[in-house]
């Protein structure tokens, strides 16, 4: 159960986090894996004792589509196909894993699709869906096919996307297909059972949150940054009560309905000039269903104004302060302003530890929203002893003034560039690296290969201050505080 999320914050984040990884808002703010267990990725699959496996995934192959359009990009070393149905298959070989295929694909639409009744039960989706079959399959029968194979497959949604996410030996290659293919099939409506045991793994954690210090305060400081907005949802029985099955099965059936709306990218021990390739990809991709395309619907959620300050108690858990301070202005979504924010997070991150002893532990975090509105937000959250909270958020802000009029240090911004660069060279050599970010260069034209690298060069002390400045210049400083009642 250590894979237990929450939201914290409603935003529509596209950022660049620390250690060098590619996050949505889906995948930090707004991950909805409530009650996730995550198999061993690169161990086979057991299959569940009882009745034998089934024949197939799939009864009868389907009618393959064909290659209609074929490019290579010098710049990616990619391959891209667009089939007869209008989905797009992206390859690039690699050899950083000898018996590795990584895939990804994703599509617009996510949460934001879902009318605000029906969010409770969007929201177990993730969880949901990793025990229900699809077809005419039960999740127990895919079980028992899959058993001695080394392939694994997840669906989910976020606010903005709706994702599929995996991997495969060579061998397996054609059972990831026939897994993708699968999750554009209506879902199989009899897995009740799992979908009871769900719930009530999700009670016993909606029970255990009201008792832990940092739920109460996430949900608190979701609420309050989101002004009390309607789509912002507690994880608690209430919601529970809303989640039906068979909106769950809705939900995901029409967000997954059209695969041409999605790009599809493999990486790794796989060759597109290889016949039997393309013969697989036409049969299980060519195949699927052709939509309507569509973006997301950007939801216009609202933060505080100028200097926005709450402090409250709670009845439970140590006596400790819990915090969060942010710094949020407009700033434009552009490689100068997502890479300097990175750096800032580094920078800022070594000299409030430095500073603020007393603060542990200390989390800073930098990004840029690009929806709804292109906004730049530093946060800073820590924990401290409730006597030394006025004293240490002092301390934090007096540093981020410093740093604004004196610059960061030469030791410090070339401690951040190269922690930066030193994790941007291990990723590279990553098909999962590679999978994630060709999925968001198709969805946000940004080239996280090629132009990220380049970017970090270009990062000055000077373009560094004057991006902390259009933070800071603003005034909008949103400071929450909680503490155990006395």
């Amino acid at each position: 159960m250590k894979h237990l999320f929450v939201v914290l914050f409603l935003t529509l984040t596209v950022g660049l986090f620390a250690r060098n990884e590619i996050k949505s808002t889906d995948e930090v703010y707004r991950q909805k894996d409530i009650l996730t267990v995550q198999a061993t990725e690169d161990s086979k699959i057991e299959a569940p004792s009882g009745s034998s496996a089934p024949t197939k995934l799939v009864d009868k192959r389907p009618q393959a589509g064909s290659v209609k359009k074929r490019l290579k990009s010098i710049s990616f070393g990619t391959t891209e196909w667009t089939l007869s149905n209008d989905v797009v298959v992206v390859f690039r070989p690699t050899e950083f894993k000898e018996n590795e295929i990584a895939f990804e694909a994703s599509s617009w639409g996510g949460y934001s699709k879902v009318s605000t009744s029906e969010l409770p039960s969007a929201y177990l989706i993730n969880d949901v869906m990793k025990r229900n079959g699809f077809d005419n399959v039960s999740y127990a029968d895919i079980q028992k096919q899959l058993s001695g194979k080394s392939v694994n497959l997840e669906a989910s949604m976020s606010e903005l996307t709706e994702n599929l996410k995996g991997r495969s030996s060579a061998q397996d290659f054609e059972t990831l297909l026939q897994l993708i293919y699968l999750n554009f099939q209506k879902p199989y409506s009899k897995d009740e059972a799992n979908f009871s045991s769900t719930i009530d793994k999700a009670r016993t954690y909606a029970a255990n949150r009201a008792n832990n210090t940092q739920e109460i305060f996430a949900d608190s400081v979701m609420m309050k940054w989101n002004m009390y907005d309607k789509r912002c949802i507690i994880f608690d029985e209430a919601m529970l009560k809303d989640v039906s099955y068979h909106k769950v099965l809705d939900i995901f059936n029409k967000r997954f309905s059209a695969a041409n709306d999605f790009t599809f990218v493999f990486i790794g021990n796989i060759d597109p000039e290889d016949a039997n390739i393309e013969k697989l990809i036409c049969t299980w991709l060519g195949s699927l269903p052709k939509g309507r395309t569509e973006d997301a619907s950007t939801q216009a959620f609202n933060h505080p104004k100028g200097a926005y300050t709450s402090r409250f108690g709670t009845k439970v858990g140590a006596d400790v302060a819990v915090n969060t301070l942010r710094y949020y202005a407009p700033m434009e979504y552009s490689w100068a302003n997502l890479v300097n924010m990175h750096i800032i997070e580094y920078i800022a991150k070594y000299r409030c530890m430095e500073k603020a002893k007393g603060a542990t532990p200390l989390d800073v975090k930098s990004f840029i929203d690009k929806y709804p509105t292109e906004t730049g937000v530093l946060s800073i959250q820590f924990n401290c002893n409730p006597k030394a909270r006025e004293a240490i958020v002092r301390l934090i802000k007096e540093e981020v003034k410093r740093l604004i009029k004196e610059g960061a240090s030469s030791e410090d911004f070339i401690k951040a560039k190269e922690t930066m660069l030193d994790k941007y060279d291990a990723d590279i050599q990553d098909n999962r690296y590679w999978a994630s970010s060709l999925v968001r260069y198709y969805l946000y034209g940004k080239d996280y290969i090629n132009d990220y690298r380049n970017w970090i060069d270009f990062i000055t002390l000077e373009s560094i201050r004057d991006t902390l400045d259009k933070l800071v210049v603003s005034e909008n400083i949103f400071e929450v505080s909680m503490q155990k009642e006395k």
